[in-house]
């Protein structure tokens, strides 16, 4: 089967973070038709899995616009100059304040935005103050047992975020270093 030709792509919406794009389309079977579609204008994103002895680190979150409390794994940007492992470890120091011991590399997700995924073990204790808490609805750090982490546990806390989902199940293994 062959896929959908872009015919025409119209850029709707900028800002410092976002591209938002209004393409015409040929669709397989040659009906024309439109797709929105957004693009990050970062170069990629990092995401962490931070976890204790036995337990998950998750933040504790209000993802503007929403008002719903989200239970997801640090994550951020990457930015220009800097490698996957630098803005890691920036991001989980400014998100939760903790700073990992070693980071492991666990790989690649997204095919249209790249984000870089990484494992390690932290303190219980965060050493300094989360310093984006306040501008990125950051309320907290919420600490779960990996005993208890499993499809309930997202179906409970309505999980969506697709890294978050992933550790899950890879904690869950007991593979520690995954």
């Amino acid at each position: 089967m062959s896929s959908i030709k872009r015919l025409e792509s119209k850029l709707v919406f900028k800002n410092d973070f976002v591209l938002a794009y209004d393409d015409t389309v040929q669709f397989p079977n040659g009906e024309k038709g439109s797709y929105f579609h957004t693009k990050w204008t970062a170069p990629y994103g990092v995401a962490m899995i931070p976890y204790t002895s036995d337990k998950c680190v998750f933040i504790k979150s209000r993802r503007y616009p929403g008002t719903e409390i989200l239970i997801e794994c640090p994550k951020g940007f990457g930015v220009e100059g800097s490698t996957p492992e630098a803005c890691a470890r920036r991001e989980l120091l400014e998100e939760t304040g903790l700073e990992p011991c070693v980071l492991n590399y666990e790989g690649v997700v997204g095919e249209n935005f790249p984000t870089h995924v990484f494992s390690c073990n932290v303190t219980e204790t965060p050493s300094t103050a989360p310093v984006s808490a306040l501008n990125e609805g950051i309320e907290g750090l919420v600490y779960v047992p990996i005993s208890e982490l499993d499809h309930s546990f997202i179906l409970r806390h309505r999980i969506s975020c697709p890294v978050t989902i992933l550790a899950i199940p890879l904690l869950r293994s007991g593979k520690k270093d995954f």
